[in-house]
């Protein structure tokens, strides 16, 4: 209004504040999209994120690193992840989430054909997560017992399942911590793990990966995921 009256120094003083107000909308335009624009780039990288994960799972059979793994079928050599070649019984489905929690990095444990030759790449690639199962070194029953934590699981792969009895065929599943006292090693179904010296709690997992079983839920939640931000984005 100012520059449309007859004043024409108000006019010359409305036409200099001008670019001053056009900067102060722009920049209150940009800290308004400000948040939107940061949603944006974090849905867009979640997105990525579970594109690359679900690539892993089809490609590799899981999103962890596995170095070791990796480099010995790049290699020709013949080699499983633990978790992998083994599933969870039907029945022990109210066990699973602790299950996963119980075998935390073993899940990734390498089972090689020949031993020595990924003792031998496991070295050169200096540190890894991933365990190197030694077989002459398995001790335990080849068979599982009833009520113990590897009765939990099955597996055709003769390796697996002797690593199963080494680690589990002595843990007694029970029902709750008060009855850890009677097995010399046990696990309750409320997370506690005896294992003398040591008592430890596990958290239930939120995730399945064991098995084909655990691979397919897994994939299913992935694939969810990337519906839910597909979603979001469009």
């Amino acid at each position: 209004k100012q520059m449309q009256g007859a004043d024409e120094s108000a006019a010359l003083d409305a036409a200099q504040r001008m670019p001053r107000i056009y900067q102060s909308l722009v920049n209150d335009a940009r800290e308004r999209l400000r948040p939107v624009e940061e949603e944006i780039k974090l849905l867009e990288s979640r997105e990525s994120r579970l594109r690359r994960e679900l690539d892993d799972l089809d490609q590799k059979g899981s999103a962890a690193p596995s170095p070791l793994l990796d480099a010995l079928k790049s290699r020709g050599q013949r080699a499983d992840a633990f978790g992998r070649v083994i599933e969870v019984k039907p029945e022990a489905e109210p066990w699973w989430p602790l299950l996963e929690s119980l075998l935390g990095n073993k899940r990734g444990a390498v089972l090689a054909e020949d031993f020595k030759a990924a003792w031998d790449q496991a070295r050169r690639l200096g540190h890894i997560d991933e365990p190197l199962v030694h077989p002459e070194e398995i001790s335990g029953s080849k068979k599982a017992k009833a009520g113990t934590v590897a009765a939990f699981f099955e597996t055709k792969h003769p390796l697996a399942s002797a690593y199963l009895q080494h680690l589990y065929g002595d843990l007694v599943a029970v029902e709750k911590a008060s009855q850890l006292d009677s097995p010399s090693r046990a696990f309750s179904k409320d997370g506690w793990l005896k294992d003398p010296p040591h008592r430890q709690h596990f958290q239930p997992a939120k995730e399945f990966t064991i098995g084909e079983e655990g691979l397919r839920r897994l994939r299913t939640l992935r694939q969810d995921e990337l519906a839910e931000v597909k979603e979001e984005l469009a």
